[in-house]
């Protein structure tokens, strides 16, 4: 299982037999 950690920009993953590819992502911590 992936962590929110793991994810990257131009990262391609499979997921429920579909092909998905993260354009944006932006992980904030909060404190």
């Amino acid at each position: 299982m992936a962590d929110t950690s793991d994810f990257r920009n131009g990262m391609t993953f499979i997921w429920r037999d579909d092909l998905w590819e993260i354009v944006d992502f932006l992980h904030v911590k909060p404190g």
